[in-house]
């Protein structure tokens, strides 16, 4: 969470960092409070659905980087106590280092030195990686906003039910483990499994002490630790 966001010059506000959100979003009364209009409207997708939502363009500036004209949809946000989600309509300006040992983050900082060095593609604005799970090949999106490995492929033996909660509602999963291998980073994840045609699942970021995103979207650099 970032505590001083300012939106439009306005603020502080309470952010969530999401690197697997497409924009950014708001909550509609902190929208009124910057007097900020929807000046369109967009499709919401998450793992739960499809909504509309109005959507506008906000100023947003974290410490001393200010970024122009950032899609933001105006909508509900489920977590307590955010204002709203940075997501990819913002961070896709830069490269970006989310430290979850030291809980820091870093904009536009030289990738560490240590680490593996992951090939990215881009998955509709989000940062996509190749994974084995459990033995198989499986496309996985870096998702800093996922408490668990989603997965969508029907491959997961789970025991256990459960209610996912996204900003589009909540969803029936199956809950279990899944083992995960990048390269020579091996992790044992609680995993839930989903009904769906998404072809990328979502890799929780706060599996690795850090991850750190080059601002091209080729390359990640994943803690081993």
């Amino acid at each position: 969470m970032l505590t001083q966001v300012y939106l439009n010059g306005l603020g502080p506000f309470r952010m969530l960092l999401d690197t697997g959100a497409e924009a950014s979003m708001l909550r509609p009364e902190a929208a009124a409070r910057i007097g900020a209009r929807a000046l369109y409207r967009v499709e919401q997708v998450t793992a739960a659905g499809v909504a509309e939502a109005p959507a506008g363009r906000l100023r947003v500036q974290v410490g001393g980087v200010t970024d122009e004209d950032g899609e933001t949809i105006y909508a509900p946000v489920v977590l307590r106590g955010a204002d709203g989600v940075l997501g990819q309509s913002w961070l896709r300006r830069h490269s970006y280092l989310l430290d979850f040992r030291r809980g820091r983050f870093i904009l536009d900082g030289q990738p560490p030195a240590d680490g593996l060095r992951v090939a990215l593609r881009e998955a509709a604005g989000r940062p996509c990686l190749t994974a084995q799970v459990d033995g198989q090949a499986q496309e996985l999106i870096i998702d800093s906003g996922a408490s668990a490995l989603v997965l969508f492929c029907g491959q997961l033996r789970y025991q256990q039910r459960t209610r996912m909660i996204t900003n589009n509602g909540s969803i029936a999963a199956g809950v279990g483990k899944a083992t995960v291998a990048i390269g020579s980073i091996r992790r044992r994840l609680t995993a839930a499994e989903i009904p769906g045609e998404a072809t990328q699942g979502l890799l929780p970021a706060s599996a690795f002490g850090y991850v750190n995103v080059a601002a091209d979207r080729r390359m990640a650099v994943l803690s081993t630790r």
